[in-house]
C-alpha cells in the first residue's frame, strides 16, 4: 500500500513538472542543421547537471533517462540512450517539411529523469532543438515553358508578368538571389516579387520597340540563382511571339496597267489581272481587290473583277467605233486591317475592230431587266407575256438586216414587234411541279456575207403558285413511351413535303387539338415531338391527336396525319389494401386450416406490376398461430387458445410483382372468441383445506361453508353452478346452486358421530357444459344432546345455562366481526394486486394442477345424473353426453397468476351474507363456530403469504383440537381471520 502511495506521488509530480515546463522556456537548447544522417549526436542530457542537482556525483550513473510521448510529431524524430542520457537523430529531419517557411524552426520534447536501483529521484527536462537551414533547395519555377504575346506596337514600358520559381529554403542567402536573361539584344529587362509563402512573380519590361516584320518570335531562358556556395540554379524557357498589327499597305506590283482586247472577246474572258502584296500577317496581310466606288455603271456594266485573284473579266461584248477612247477601270487593293489599308492602280482597256459583227441580242423583262433567265408564274395562261427581245447590229446595209427565231421553243412562240424587236408569248399551260424551269434560246442572224449571227440562250424559270397541300410521309404514326418519362424527352419525329417551292413548302407543324400542348410539344421546323410533361399510364394510357403541316403560302394549305401515343406502364403505383382496416374473428376452436378470411388489394398499374401477392410481415406478438397465402388467404396454422390470448396483431404486406416490386403494409388484428375449453377451477375446498368438524348440536339451516370456484371461460361458460354430486344420500346437506354456500338441512337425518365425504361438483353453463368436482369431509361428533337436556331438567339451573349460551354468542360476535375487518383488509390487499397484475396485461398461461386428494371424474354422464336437475333451466338445456369431467381441483402450493382480469372477477372471496357466514353453536359451556376457510390470492406475489396462512402442516389432519365447533381442519389463527376479512372486502 505504501508502495503504490508512492508511485502515484511520483506521477502527479512529473505531471506537475510537465505542465510547469511547459509555460517556461526549455531547460536545454541545441541546435543543428537539418538533412543529418540518422543517429547523428544532438545533445546529452546528462551533462546538465542542473537537472540533477539533488543527486551526488558518484550515485549519478543510477540515473534514467527517456523521452516522454514518442509518438508526438516532434519528438519522433529523436531517439534516446536510456543509461547515458544522449540524443540522437532518428530519421531524416528535413526542415522545409517539417515548418514550412518558417524562419524560426524548433522541436520541442520532453526527457524522464528517474532514479534506478534503488535511487529516489526524478525530474522532467524540457529540450528544444532549433533546427537550422542549409542550402539543399534548388530554384524550382512552375513550369518548363511559358509562351507569350505581345503586340508589335506596344509601346517601351510594357510589362509581361508570370509566374517565379521558389525555393524552399529559409535563409536569406538560400533563397533566390538573381535572374540572367539569355537575350542577345536587350529587348527585356527582368524583376519580381516575392510572396509571403514563398512564390513569386516575374516581371518582363519592354525595353526596345518592336517590329513584327523584322523580328516575330524572341525564345530565350530565365536562370534562377540562389545565394548558396555553390549556388543553385533552375531556368524557365521563353517564347514571346510579337503579334502583329496593321502598319503595312498592300503594293501593287505595277502603277498602271494598258491592256488590249478584240472587239469579238468572248464574254467571261480575262482582259488583265492586278496583283499587290501586302507585309502584315494574318488578316492584315490578305489582300482583296474592287473596283473604286467612283466606277460608272457603263464601266460595270462591261467588266468585273475577282476580289481574290484581281483578275479582270469581260462582263458584256464590247465594240470598236471609230474615235473610240479606251476603257479607263480604277482598281482597289485592300487589306484586313479595321479600317483596312487601301491603295489604287489603273488598268486602261483598248477595244481593236476586227470587221463585220454579229447581232447583239437583249432579253429584257419587265422586272429584271436585261436577263437571261425569267420568271413565269405557273398561274400564267396561254399567249401571256414572257419577254421581250432587244436586237441591235451597228453594222450598215444587209449587214444589219437581222432576222430571229427561237430555238428549243417548246411550251413559247415568238411574235415581232416592228423595229422594235420580238416579245416571247407563253403557248400553252405550265405546271411548275411537273417542270420547274425550260431552257430555250434566240438565234438572230445579219444578212452579211457570211452571214453572222447570235444564238443568245435562256431560261425560263415556272414560279410557284400555292396549290399543294402539305403531305405526311405516313397517314398514321405510332409510337410508345415508359411513363414517368423527363420533361422534353424524344417521342418521334414526323416528316411531311409539300411539291411548291419557297414559302409555299415552307412547313410548319402543330397539333389541331389544342389540348395536346397539355402533354406533348412539337417543334414548328422540325417535326420534333417531345413530351411535355412526365405522362401517367394510369390517368392516360394512349394519347391520339391529330397533326398538321402548314405551309407558308399567302393563303396556306394544310395536311394532316393522325398520332397514337401509347403510354407503356411503369411501376409506379403502391398497391392499395381493401377494407382496412383489417379486424377478424375466429373461434378459437377453429383448426390448422380455417380460412380466417381473404385480403384483396387494387395495384393499377397492368401486367405483373399490377398482379399483387401478400406475406406475413411480422407480428408484436412474436410467433402467431396465423399464415397468409400469397393470394391473401389468412389461415389459421397452430392452436388457438382465447384464455392464453384472446388477440393477434401482425401486419400483412401487400407487394406487387414489378421488377422493382413495390409495396404496402397494414395491421391485421384478429381477437378470439371464446368457446367452452376450460372447466371450474375449483379454490376451495382442496387437498389441503377440505374438512369442517362439528363438536356441539349445529342448527338446522346453519352454512357449513361455501364452495369457491371460477372459470377462465367468458359468457355463459363463466357461469357457474354448484351441485352436491354423492356422499349425501340421506339430502342431510343442500348447496345454492348459485353461490355455493354448504347448508344443514336436515338435523334430525344428521348421523353423530359420523364422517361424511360429500362430493361436490361445480358447473359452468357453456355448450357442452364442462364441470370440477371436489370432496368437503364433514366430521360429526358432539354429546348427545337428549342427555344434555336431561341434566340441565334434574339440577334446575337452566337459567344458568341460557347465560352461559349468551356469553358464547358475544364471543362469537366479537371473533366474527374481528374476522370480517381482516377478511376485508385482505381482499383490499388481493385487489390493489390484481388491479396492477391488469395494467401489465400478463398473458402468462394458467397452469391447473390436479387434485392429488380427490381425483379428478372420468366419466362425464354418470357424473352428471345426480345433478342433471340444476343444470336444466328454461335458458339453457344440455344433453347429458354433451358434459365433461375435465374440470381439475387447484392446489394452492401450486396457483398460477391470473389468467385474465376478467377471469378473476369470476371467483367469489365471501359470503354475500355476513351474518350468515359466521353462526355459534352451543353445546354445554361450548360456544362453536362454523367459518368457511380463506383461498389463495391471484397472484405470483402473494404466493408466500398463502403459504403462511394455509401451511400443509395442519392440511393433512381431518380435524384440529384447537378448532371450533365447525371448521376446515386447522386451528382458526391471525391469519386466517386478517384472511377471511379480506375476502369479505373483495366480495
Amino acid at each position: 500500500m505504501k508502495k503504490m502511495l508512492t508511485s502515484c506521488l511520483l506521477l502527479f509530480a512529473l505531471m506537475t513538472l510537465i505542465s510547469m515546463t511547459s509555460a517556461q522556456s526549455a531547460d536545454v537548447e541545441i541546435r543543428i542543421n537539418e538533412e543529418e544522417q540518422e543517429g547523428t549526436f544532438v545533445v546529452n542530457i546528462s551533462e546538465y547537471p542542473t537537472l540533477f542537482l539533488e543527486v551526488a556525483e558518484e550515485d549519478r550513473q543510477k540515473l534514467a533517462f527517456d523521452i516522454l510521448d514518442k509518438s508526438s510529431f516532434d519528438a519522433s524524430f529523436f531517439r534516446m540512450n536510456s543509461a547515458t542520457g544522449v540524443v540522437s537523430i532518428a530519421k531524416r529531419l528535413d526542415r522545409e517539411s517539417v515548418c514550412d517557411a518558417s524562419v524560426n524552426c524548433a522541436l520541442e520534447f520532453n526527457v524522464a529523469i528517474q532514479g534506478k536501483d534503488g535511487l529516489s529521484f526524478s525530474n522532467i527536462a524540457s529540450v528544444k532543438v532549433f533546427v537550422d537551414d542549409i542550402n539543399d533547395n534548388s530554384p524550382n519555377f512552375p513550369a518548363d515553358q511559358v509562351v507569350l504575346e505581345i503586340s508589335e506596337g506596344a509601346k517601351v514600358g510594357t510589362v509581361l508578368k508570370l509566374s517565379g520559381p521558389q525555393d524552399l529554403d529559409s535563409l536569406p542567402n538560400n533563397t533566390i538571389q538573381r535572374y540572367d536573361l539569355t537575350l542577345n539584344e536587350p529587348v527585356f529587362s527582368i524583376s519580381d516579387t516575392k510572396n509571403p509563402d514563398g512564390s513569386s512573380f516575374l516581371y518582363l519590361k519592354l525595353e526596345k520597340d518592336l517590329d513584327r516584320e523584322t523580328k516575330a518570335e524572341y525564345d530565350f531562358n530565365i536562370i534562377a540563382y540562389d545565394g548558396g556556395d555553390p549556388p543553385r540554379s533552375d531556368f524557365l524557357r521563353v517564347i514571346i511571339q510579337v503579334t502583329d498589327e496593321n502598319d503595312n499597305a498592300p503594293k501593287f506590283e505595277s502603277n498602271a496597267y494598258n491592256v488590249n482586247i478584240r472587239e469579238d472577246t468572248a464574254v467571261g474572258s480575262d482582259v488583265v489581272r492586278v496583283r499587290a502584296t501586302d507585309r502584315d500577317s494574318g488578316v492584315f496581310g490578305r489582300v482583296e481587290y474592287r473596283f473604286s466606288s467612283k466606277t460608272s455603271d457603263a464601266i460595270n456594266s462591261l467588266f468585273e473583277i475577282n476580289s481574290t485573284s484581281g483578275v479582270v473579266k469581260l462582263k458584256a461584248r464590247v465594240e470598236h467605233t471609230t474615235g473610240d477612247t479606251p476603257y479607263t477601270v480604277v482598281v482597289e487593293a485592300f487589306d484586313g486591317g479595321s479600317p483596312p489599308s487601301v491603295v489604287q492602280t489603273v488598268a486602261t482597256i483598248n477595244v481593236l475592230n476586227t470587221g463585220n459583227n454579229a447581232p447583239i441580242v437583249r432579253i429584257v423583262t419587265v422586272s429584271e431587266g436585261d436577263t437571261t433567265e425569267v420568271s413565269l408564274s405557273e398561274s400564267a395562261k396561254r399567249d401571256d407575256f414572257v419577254a421581250f427581245v432587244n436586237v441591235e447590229d451597228t453594222d450598215e446595209g444587209s449587214n444589219g438586216d437581222v432576222t430571229c427565231s427561237l430555238v428549243n421553243s417548246g411550251q413559247f412562240r415568238l411574235a415581232e414587234l416592228p423595229n422594235k424587236g420580238y416579245k416571247i408569248l407563253l403557248s400553252g399551260d405550265v405546271d411548275r411541279e411537273a417542270v420547274s424551269s425550260y431552257d430555250a434560246a434566240i438565234l438572230c442572224s445579219d444578212g452579211g456575207s457570211p452571214s453572222l449571227s447570235t444564238e443568245t440562250p435562256f431560261t425560263v424559270v415556272i414560279t410557284d403558285v400555292n396549290d399543294n397541300d402539305p403531305k405526311f410521309d405516313l397517314v398514321g404514326y405510332a409510337t410508345t413511351v415508359t411513363e414517368n418519362n423527363a420533361a422534353g424527352q424524344y417521342l418521334l419525329q414526323v416528316t411531311a413535303t409539300d411539291k411548291d417551292s419557297g414559302d409555299n413548302s415552307a412547313i410548319t407543324y402543330g397539333f389541331l387539338e389544342p389540348e395536346a400542348l397539355t402533354f406533348l410539344s412539337i417543334h414548328p421546323q422540325s417535326g420534333l415531338v417531345t413530351a411535355r410533361v412526365p405522362l401517367d399510364r394510369e390517368n392516360t394510357p394512349v394519347l391520339m391527336y391529330t397533326l398538321t403541316a402548314v405551309d407558308g403560302g399567302a393563303e396556306p394549305r394544310t395536311g394532316t396525319a393522325r398520332l397514337t401515343l401509347t403510354v407503356r406502364d411503369a411501376n409506379d403505383n403502391t398497391p392499395q389494401l381493401q377494407g382496412t382496416p383489417y379486424r377478424f374473428t375466429v373461434s378459437e376452436g377453429a383448426t390448422a386450416g380455417h380460412v380466417v378470411a381473404v385480403l384483396s388489394a387494387t395495384d393499377v398499374d397492368e401486367g405483373q406490376n399490377g398482379q399483387v401477392d401478400f406475406f406475413f410481415a411480422g407480428s408484436v406478438n412474436g410467433e402467431v398461430p396465423f399464415t397468409v397465402h400469397t393470394n391473401g388467404t389468412i389461415e389459421v396454422t397452430g392452436v388457438l387458445d382465447r384464455e392464453t390470448s384472446d388477440s393477434y396483431v401482425f401486419t400483412v404486406l401487400a407487394r406487387d410483382k414489378g421488377t422493382i416490386p413495390k409495396s404496402n403494409s397494414t395491421q391485421v388484428t384478429i381477437r378470439v372468441t371464446d368457446i367452452n375449453d376450460n372447466a371450474p377451477v375449483i379454490l376451495f375446498p382442496t387437498n389441503v383445506n377440505h374438512s369442517v368438524v362439528i363438536t356441539t348440536l349445529p342448527e338446522e339451516g346453519i352454512i357449513l361453508g361455501r364452495v369457491i370456484a371460477y372459470d377462465v371461460d367468458e359468457g355463459n361458460a363463466s357461469s357457474l353452478v354448484y351441485a352436491i354430486h354423492s356422499g349425501d344420500a340421506e339430502g342431510v346437506f343442500s348447496i345454492d346452486s348459485e353461490t355455493g354456500k354448504i347448508f344443514l338441512a336436515d338435523l334430525n337425518r344428521l348421523k353423530n358421530p359420523f364422517s361424511y365425504f360429500v362430493v361436490l361438483r361445480v358447473y359452468d353453463l357453456g355448450f357442452p357444459p364442462l364441470f370440477a368436482e371436489t370432496r368437503l369431509q364433514i366430521e360429526i361428533n358432539f354429546a348427545n344432546v337428549t342427555d344434555i337436556d336431561g341434566l340441565a331438567g334434574n339440577q334446575g339451573n337452566g337459567g344458568h345455562k341460557e347465560e352461559s349460551r349468551d356469553s358464547y354468542v358475544i364471543i362469537v360476535a366479537v371473533i366474527g366481526g374481528a374476522t370480517l375487518v381482516l377478511s376485508g383488509i385482505i381482499i383490499g390487499a388481493i385487489l390493489f394486486v390484481l388491479k396492477s397484475e391488469r395494467k401489465r396485461k400478463t398473458r402468462d398461461n394458467l397452469s391447473v394442477l390436479k387434485n392429488d386428494y380427490v381425483p379428478a371424474p372420468t366419466k362425464s354422464s354418470s357424473a352428471f345424473d345426480s345433478d342433471a336437475n340444476i343444470l336444466q333451466s328454461p335458458e339453457r338445456k344440455y344433453p347429458e353426453s354433451e358434459l365433461s369431467s375435465s374440470g381439475v381441483i387447484l392446489s394452492p402450493k401450486g396457483l398460477p397468476p391470473s389468467q385474465r382480469p376478467d377471469a378473476q372477477k369470476k371467483v367469489s372471496f365471501s359470503l354475500d351474507e355476513p351474518d350468515a357466514e359466521v353462526r355459534q353453536f352451543h353445546a354445554g359451556n361450548e360456544m362453536l363456530l362454523a367459518v368457511p376457510m380463506g383461498h389463495p390470492p391471484h397472484h405470483e406475489a402473494s404466493v408466500d403469504a398463502w403459504k403462511r396462512l394455509a401451511s400443509p402442516d395442519d392440511m393433512n389432519s381431518d380435524t384440529s383440537g384447537d378448532s371450533g365447533t365447525c371448521d376446515s381442519g386447522r386451528g382458526a389463527s391471525d391469519d386466517d381471520i386478517h384472511l377471511d376479512n379480506s375476502m369479505d372486502k373483495r366480495q
